[in-house]
């Protein structure tokens, strides 16, 4: 009595916890069904283990009454990785969240026209499905439900479909699909992954979502809607084989990496209707060159970074800043063209752009001192050997207009063809790094109202041999990297009633403090009234007076 009372329980328990899991009312033949209503049912979760092939039929019938078979369940077929192939009947219009969901082995479907909806991930990973029909009534292709087919190679979207969902088709095998001009939104992810070689958005589409054809490798060939106003973010991310691309004068923005890594893109034509490039659009793409419209006034941070083969920029007019990393690494950018509308240029935003030779600014010397560097990196002629204003090269005696107030930082680092530089009086500050690795710089004049001379001003400038100053009072110097690797045995000339305030000041008691009175300044006057006065430099870097056969040094005393 006992054992049978404990098989009794046992049975209820696994009847009990069967019916729990699956959740049918009856089942038919291989399929298990649920009613949802009295006269109709769906297909429900069963055990499907060992089911190959099935047939959903269009009616069935259970304990003397016809149902209706409407709607396969969600996650009907759920995992059912032993599913070959399904045949479903003509009364089926809906098919449910997850219904075959993971069904791996399933290599062909036939939806009928009955069908209306499908939800989402209803075919996620059917890594066997080859081909597919989406039936005519179908509005919308929702989230994932195709991801991962990667053998469907044909798939048929009929013209019902107005919008197809995020990452519904996310790394599908595919190489080719026609989108119908009835869609109007491809969400995000929809295409990311898939081997499409070429695609054409027709123009009904208003809107593609973020990386929506991303990482789709073979892909050559876009034609863009010209119904859209933006490339939103990452959509054609590493498209590493895109080569040709037509944007039409409908986008007025370029999103954020939205051909990052297309790498094989080498040239691309941006219409007068964009304003805005956000950052990273074309970081690592193979552009070679770009004309970039005078619409546009922002460039956002890494737009053109890492673009490798690119040779030569031209800044549209309008753009009020350069944004960090902006061209850091166009290791080939030989020159570039900056207007005069620039106030700030960031951070690395020409780091290791080692063969820019030719940096060209539309403004005057004035405009060029007050852009704001935020260091030597970003500086596009950190590496550089030549710096025009107005197509004007920058070189030899270089003296500032009298608009200059101030210099900012890093204005003319690396600048090698400087050789001598006067800084007006009306400057009162010499910025950051502002002459650092001038290394042709020989000479250089401060004017009297200068007060602070900020850090590495004057870094590496090793082949400084003098330097004047007006200022009565020592300007402030910022640390002892503002005279790196400069000669402290060189003359600092300084006006005669304060040598001995230079002499006490920090960092300029360094140096060897001259009177101006025996400047080579005065002397360059002398000697233009009397040609046998010589001013020579000798190898200690000592300043020495030749006049009439006779050797004086710099304070007028025979030698």
């Amino acid at each position: 009595m006992r054992k049978r009372l404990i098989f009794s329980l046992l049975v209820l328990l696994l009847t009990t916890l069967s019916t729990y899991a699956y959740n049918y009312d009856f089942q038919s033949g291989d399929l298990y069904y649920k009613k949802t209503s009295n006269f109709a049912v769906e297909v429900t979760q069963g055990n499907y283990s060992t089911l190959t092939t099935a047939t959903i039929p269009e009616t069935v019938t259970y304990n003397g009454t016809t149902y209706s078979v409407t709607s396969i369940g969600k996650s009907a077929f759920s995992k059912c990785s032993s599913l070959i192939s399904i045949t479903i009947g003509n009364s089926i219009t809906s098919i449910g969240y997850s219904a075959f969901y993971k069904c791996t082995s399933l290599t062909s479907i036939n939806i009928p026209n009955s069908v209306t909806s499908i939800g989402i991930y209803a075919f996620y990973d059917c890594s066997s499905l080859t081909s597919i029909t989406i039936p005519d009534g179908v509005t919308s292709i929702l989230e994932y439900t195709f991801y991962g087919c990667s053998s469907l190679t044909s798939i048929t979207i009929p013209n019902s479909v107005t919008s197809i969902g995020k990452g519904a088709f996310a790394n599908c095998g595919f190489i080719s699909i026609t989108i119908p001009e009835s869609v109007t939104t491809i969400e995000s992810d929809a295409f990311t992954g898939c081997g499409l070689t070429s695609i054409t958005i027709p123009n009904s589409v208003t809107r593609i979502g973020q990386r929506a054809f991303g990482s789709c490798y073979s892909l050559t060939s876009v034609t863009i809607s010209n119904s859209m106003n933006s490339i939103e973010s990452e959509v054609f991310s590493s498209c590493s084989s895109l080569t040709s691309i037509t944007i039409p004068n409908s986008v007025t923005s370029i999103g954020w990496s939205a051909f990052f890594y297309c790498c094989s893109l080498t040239s691309i034509t941006i219409p007068e209707s964009v304003t805005t490039i956000d950052g990273d659009a074309f970081g690592h793409s193979g552009l070679t060159s770009i004309t970039i419209p005078n619409s546009v006034t922002k460039i956002g941070n890494g737009a053109f970074s890492y673009c490798s083969s690119l040779t030569s920029v031209t800044l549209p007019n309008f753009i009020t800043s350069i944004g960090e990393f902006t061209f850091t690494e166009c290791s080939a950018l030989t020159s570039i063209t900056i207007p005069n509308s620039v106030t700030s240029i960031g951070g690395s935003a020409f780091y290791g752009c080692s063969a820019l030779t030719k940096t060209n600014y539309t403004g005057d010397l004035a405009s060029w001192c007050a852009i704001s560097f935020s260091s030597s990196s970003s500086n596009p002629i950190f590496y550089s050997h030549n710096l025009y204003i107005n197509d004007v090269e920058v070189k030899d005696l270089v003296t500032l207009p009298e608009t200059v107030t101030s210099i900012g930082g890093y204005a003319f680092s690396g600048c090698t063809s400087i050789t001598s530089i006067t800084i007006p009086n009306p400057v009162t500050i010499i910025g950051e790094g502002a002459f650092t690795s001038c290394v042709n710089l020989k000479k250089v004049s401060i004017g009297k109202n200068v007060s602070t001379i900020k850090r590495n001003a004057f870094n590496n400038c090793l082949n400084i041999k003098e330097i004047h100053l007006k200022a009565i009072v020592p300007p402030v110097v910022e640390g002892v990297g503002v005279f790196n690797e400069v000669n402290r045995t060189i003359p600092i000339y300084v006006p005669d009633a304060s040598v001995a305030d230079y002499k006490a000041a920090e960092v300029w008691k360094e140096f060897n403090i001259v009177g101006e009175s025996g400047s080579s300044m005065n002397i360059e006057n002398t000697h233009n009234t009397n040609p046998q006065c010589v001013e020579k430099q000798l190898h200690d870097g000592q300043v020495v007076i030749i006049r009439n056969g006779v050797t004086y040094n710099m304070m007028g005393q025979q030698l």
